[in-house]
């Protein structure tokens, strides 16, 4: 009878330590678009799947919508890379693993060194930038940005930007055609 008193304690304990070593995600802040934001990361916190040392941005996204997002490195020695996901969390930093679908959030794109590093010999890789996303739904997104196999491990800063990507009209399509017809018709004749 001690001794499943003491396997008992000793199993308590040892969930108890877990729970304590557990840290939830906690967001940097709501992206506003068109608005960039700053923020410091570690450089290998996406290369070591380090939740701990990502930061996690909420942004309010609506149907329809066409964005880019940037994340710009603010130190040359970092290379940042950013995960998009649907979907916000309170999932354990411990669960982050980059280029995946975890906390109940699904992965939409994962990013890093789309646009060149900003000179040569500044840097590892490049910067990461979504261009083009057609928003599948309205609600609250999250973009995780990290450091991916930067000059060393220290701490980073980076700009964070989500904009509207402007689309062309079709009624200024329409015109600009017409008027090119118009020209060209004009040229015919003379």
């Amino acid at each position: 009878m001690k001794l499943k008193t003491w396997l008992a304690i000793v199993a308590l304990a040892l969930l108890g330590s877990a729970g304590v070593r557990a840290t939830p995600i906690v967001y940097s802040g709501t992206l506003a678009l068109g608005l960039p934001v700053t923020g410091s990361t570690t450089g290998f916190s996406y290369f070591l799947d380090e939740g701990a040392n990502v930061n996690f941005w909420r942004v309010f996204l609506t149907a329809g919508e066409v964005i880019g997002i940037s994340a710009t490195r603010l130190n040359q020695n970092l290379n940042p890379a950013f995960d998009f996901y649907s979907g916000i969390t309170s999932a354990d930093t411990s669960a982050f693993v980059d280029g995946t679908s975890w906390g109940g959030m699904t992965l939409l794109a994962s990013l890093m060194d789309n646009v060149p590093a900003p000179s040569p010999g500044t840097g590892p890789g490049g910067d990461p930038l979504l261009s083009r996303f057609i928003v599948p739904s309205t609600g609250v997104y999250t973009v995780a940005v990290g450091g991916f196999l930067s000059s060393d491990d220290g701490s980073y800063p980076y700009r964070l930007e989500a904009a509207i990507v402007p689309t062309p009209g079709t009624v200024p399509l329409l015109l600009v055609g017409l008027l090119g017809l118009i020209f060209t018709r004009r040229q015919f004749r003379h």
